[in-house]
């Protein structure tokens, strides 16, 4: 029996942040932050590009494509801050499990950041919405028409 792959059609629209501090870091830096989202299904890791977010809505009009193995996995998108000198921090994150999309249906979401799982950000709280289409099919083509 051929066993099916399914596609996973992800564009990030855009996304509202407001970053507050939680301790006595300021979050109000000469320069405003670049972010970027890091979009992730199982081993396959694609990201947008940096945008400053000078004003608390950043847009990207991004698209991405994942290949699944099963309809049951999850798409983890975090939300990350460019850094020229020091790793990048992560400030969120929003994890969707596939199976719960529908088949073949376009369906835009638009979704409240959560905190990261580690503590490496624990002096900025990042709060706002994440707004993306999602489009599940078990055919390539179906998936790229859906653009």
């Amino acid at each position: 029996m051929h066993k099916s792959r399914w596609y996973l059609d992800v564009t990030v629209v855009d996304a509202t942040i407001e970053l507050h501090s939680t301790s006595s870091f300021s979050s109000g830096h000469a320069t405003q932050p670049k972010v970027y989202c890091s979009l992730s299904v199982g081993e396959q890791e694609i990201s947008t590009a940096s945008v400053k977010s000078l004003e608390s809505t950043v847009s990207w009009n991004e698209d991405a494509t994942f290949t699944m193995e099963t309809e049951d996995e999850e798409l983890t998108i975090d939300l990350c801050h460019k850094r020229k000198l020091k790793d990048d921090r992560m400030f969120g994150q929003i994890t969707i499990n596939t199976r719960s999309l529908p088949v073949k249906k376009a369906v835009t979401l638009s979704l409240d950041w959560k905190p990261p799982p580690s503590c490496e950000s624990s002096k900025l709280l990042v709060t706002g919405t994440l707004n993306i289409t999602i489009f599940k099919s078990t055919r390539l083509k179906d998936s790229e028409q859906a653009r």
